[in-house]
Parts: C-alpha cells; structure tokens; sequence
C-alpha cells in the first residue's frame, strides 16, 4: 500500500513540474517596426566551435563584486564571489572588461595573455576596490561641499561680528582720544600716555594719537633732559615736529655728559675722547690745557721715581705733540737728562781685579763686581812678608836657656767680604767685614844660632803679653772709581773699632 502512495505522488509531481514548463514557453511574434526585437545578449559559443580552435586554456573567473564579464567586448556571463565563470581563450592577449551589475559607472579592466593552453587557471576580478574608491570619493566630495558650505557660513558670520567690532572700537576710540587730548591739555601727562596708548591700541592708523603720544616723548625728553630720552624721540619720529630742537638738545647734553664723565674717571683716555669729539667745544680750551700740563707731568713723575725708560717715552710724546707747548723748554731738558739717566743705567755691569794694599800690609788682592743697577760683591785678602816667617817653636816649648835677641817680627793678614753699590757713576761705595791674624815672632840665639819663636811671652827682656798672636774684628768702607779698564778705590779698615787705617786698590775692570 506504502508503494502504491509514493508511485502516485511522484506521478503528480512530475505533471506539475510539465505543465509549469509548457506554461512560460512564449511563441514567436512578427517583427514590426512598432514592436522591434529586443536585443539580447550574445550567448556563449558553443563548445563544438571552440574545439574547432584548436588547443584552448580553460579560465575559471570570479569577482568580489556582482558584474557582466566581458572578453574583447564579447559578453561571457555574470560573475560574483559565490559562483566561476568558465570561458575557454586561445592562445594570444584578450582585454578583460567587468562592469557592475548595481551601477554601470563601475568598470574594471585589464589586460591578460594565454601562454598556455590544456590548462585550467584561476582569475579574480578585484571590482570591490574600485567600488570602494568610487565611494570614499563621492564621500569626500559631499564632506568638501559641506565644509565649504561651513566655512562660508563662518565667514559670514565673522563679517558680521567684525562689523559690529568695528563699530564698538570705533566708538571705544572717540571716548579714548578725548580722554587723552583732556589729560594732555591739564598736564597730567601720565594719563594721558596711557589714554594714547590705548587709542593706538584701538586704532593703530590714528595720526591724532600719534601726534599726541610725540608731543607725550618731547616734553619727557626735555624734562629728563638725557641722552637716552633725546635718542628715543629721534629714533622713534625721525621726522618729527621737534626732531632739530631734539637733535640740538641731544649734541649738548652728549658733550656735557662726555666733559662730566672725563672730569669725574679723571681719566686721560676721557678727556682725549672729549677733546676728539668736541674740538671746538664748550670746554675744549680748558681740556686741551688740562691734557698738555698732565703728559708733561707723566714725564717729570716718572723721572722723580726714577722710571727713566717710561719717563723718556711720555716726554717724546710731549715734545712731538706741543713742538710749542709751553713746557717745550723744560720737557727737552728733562728728556736730556733722563737719557743719560738710561745711557748710565745701561753700561755693562764690570769685574774687577785688583792689587790692594795698607801701611803694613803690602801684598793683597781683590776680586769682585761692580754693577749698575744691583748690589755687587767683592772679596780682599791682604797681607806683609813676615807672616810667613818660618818658626822652630812656640812659646810654650820654647828652651829655658836660649836668650833673647830682641829681633821682633808681627805678621798681618787681613780677610774681608763686603758688597759694592753704585752712587754716581763711574763712582761706587763699598763697605765690608772680615776678621784678622796677626802672629808675633821674636828672634833667639843659642849656641851660634838663631831661632824664631812664635807668640813668645815672658821669656827674658821686655817681651810681654802683646807679642801673642791676635785676631781682631774688622770692618772697612770707602770709595771706589772704574773709569773703563781702570779701577782704584780708597777707604778705611776699623781694627776693633779702636785702631783705623787706611787702605787701597788699584786694578783692572773687564765688562761682563
């Protein structure tokens, strides 16, 4: 029974698919003119006349968007994501073509080569990018109108607004300018800058507040009455009502600032700047004496401290500037005296040798310097013959049975060390310490022969305490002369300080 019912369904299903068939089936109808044939589509070749081609390349095509596919303007079908295309090329290069199905204004094309052919391939049309970019421009384009839309809109409303400011600050500026021109006019010339200020501030073209705030500068420049307010007026209104009053005022006030501030540093560069800038200037003469009496009084300072080299260079420079100054005649004799001041203070500094002698003492040498602008040193040695008297004994071991024969010898040698100064040359002091050694021997006789005995005492006759040797304290100075290879000096040796004598020199001297 359960066959019997599926043989019927199946009966009736397939009358009903037959009869849905025959009934969309549209008979042919004659062409007219009235009623022309509807173009259609080209349909695919069909497969026996591809074969006829020869070997083909099976191209399987689909698109990210819906779109009519076209090969060298030939329609090959529609083509989406969700289903291939299938068309067979030949070898050789075709123009692809898709147009959108939702607007025709999208088209894609390219161009493709068959190199192969048995083959099946797989091409994407990429139709969406250019959908989308067709998009975002059109997007862009409505948010440029509506932007232009905006900003003109902006602009008109900002017209309006500075219309309306305008006519506030223009209003704000009458109120301003009469405050000003009041307070100008009641010398209260504080406020009234400050009211010109602000009508600037208003409006900056305005030649009434500008004259105003000029005639605000000239009356601070003459009250301050300085260089820095007369040089603001005359930078800031070159072409002002007061600018060759300002100018006037300005050179007077720089030259009694530039006399001020010589006056005050006490400065000679000062007052040479202010006798270069204003020679014929208010006080010019009293400047130009001040400068000359103080280069000539450089020169004579610098003499008195005994600075020759630079006393010589200020009173060169006096000399060839006032050739008639009034101290010309004093400035050449002190420039006179001052180069022999410098030609003796430059002689070579000397070494000397030399012989020196005394009274009792007539062999001696002396050996030292003499310098120009220092101390020197010099060492002297004298001495007589008897000193080297030669002796067998001494007092202490001398044999009780010799006798005296009263022959007395006293032996001197003097040392000394001392410095040497120049006073006036060729002229020099020097002046020295040093000790003596002054033995005594006394002669002997015994048995046909003499002996000499050294610091004897007591030994029969008159020989007493003052034979022993002695050794005293020096000190001596005097004077000495260098006249080129010559020297020679003279002075007084102090023995003790009790006994004094003279003594001298006399050598050579050799540059050194």
């Amino acid at each position: 029974m359960n066959k019997l019912y599926a043989v019927f369904f199946s009966l009736l299903i397939v009358l009903l698919f037959t009869g849905s068939a025959f009934a969309q089936i549209k008979l042919p109808q004659k062409e007219t003119k009235s009623n022309p044939k509807p173009v259609q589509e080209k349909a695919p070749k069909k497969e026996e006349e591809k074969k006829s081609k020869g070997l083909v390349q099976t191209l399987k095509v689909t698109s990210n968007a819906p779109c009519k596919f076209y090969v060298d303007g030939e329609f090959k079908g529609i083509v989406n994501s969700d289903q291939i295309l299938k068309t067979d090329l030949s070898k050789g290069e075709y123009q692809f073509k898709a147009i959108s199905t939702d607007n025709d204004a999208d088209v894609w094309q390219a161009f493709y080569t068959v190199d192969q052919v048995s083959v099946e391939k797989f091409y994407e049309i990429d139709l969406q990018t250019m959908i989308n970019g067709r998009v975002a421009f059109e997007k862009a384009a409505v948010d440029a109108k509506r932007q232009l839309e905006q900003r003109e809109e902006e602009r008109l409303k900002k017209e309006a607004q500075d219309a309306r400011d305008k006519q506030e600050r223009e209003a704000q500026y009458n109120t301003t300018i009469a405050k000003a021109n009041d307070y100008y006019l009641d010398k209260d010339y504080a406020q009234a800058e400050m009211n010109y200020t602000k009508a600037l501030e208003l409006k900056p073209s305005s030649m009434e507040a500008k004259n105003g705030m000029e005639n605000i500068y000239y009356h601070k420049a003459t009250k301050n009455d300085t260089e820095e307010w007369y040089s603001y007026y005359i930078k800031n209104y070159p072409s002002g009502t007061y600018i060759n009053d300002v100018k006037k005022k300005y050179e007077v006030r720089k030259e009694e600032n530039a006399y001020q501030r010589a006056k005050s540093s006490n400065q000679m560069d000062d007052y040479e700047s202010y006798v270069n800038k204003y020679p014929s200037g208010k006080y010019a003469n009293e400047t130009k004496t001040l400068v000359e009496n103080s280069y000539f009084s450089f020169g004579q300072n610098s003499y008195n401290s005994k600075s020759y080299d630079e006393a010589k260079k200020q009173l060169e420079y006096y000399i060839n500037r006032y050739p008639s100054g009034r101290y010309i005649s004093d400035a050449r004799d002190l420039k006179a005296k001052t180069d022999r001041k410098i030609k003796a203070a430059n002689r070579p500094d000397k070494f000397i040798l030399s012989y020196a002698f005394d009274r009792n003492a007539y062999i001696g040498l002396t050996l030292g310097t003499y310098n120009q602008k220092k101390a020197g040193m010099y060492f002297a040695l004298r001495m007589n013959s008897d000193l080297f008297t030669w002796n067998t004994y001494t007092s202490n071991d001398v044999p009780d049975y010799f006798a005296r024969i009263g022959e007395l010898r006293a032996g001197k040698m003097d040392g000394i060390l001392g410095m040497t100064y120049g006073i006036v040359n060729p002229i020099w002091l020097y002046m020295g310490v040093g000790m003596g050694f002054y033995p005594k021997f006394v002669n002997y006789y015994y048995d046909g022969k003499t002996e000499w005995v050294r610091n004897s005492s007591d030994i029969g006759g008159s020989v007493t305490e003052y034979n022993r040797t002695k050794i005293p304290f020096l000190h001596e100075f005097g004077l000495a002369v260098s006249l080129g290879p010559i020297n020679g000096s003279a002075g007084v040796c102090l023995r003790n300080y009790k006994e004094a004598f003279m003594m001298f020199t006399v050598g050579f001297s050799i540059n050194r």
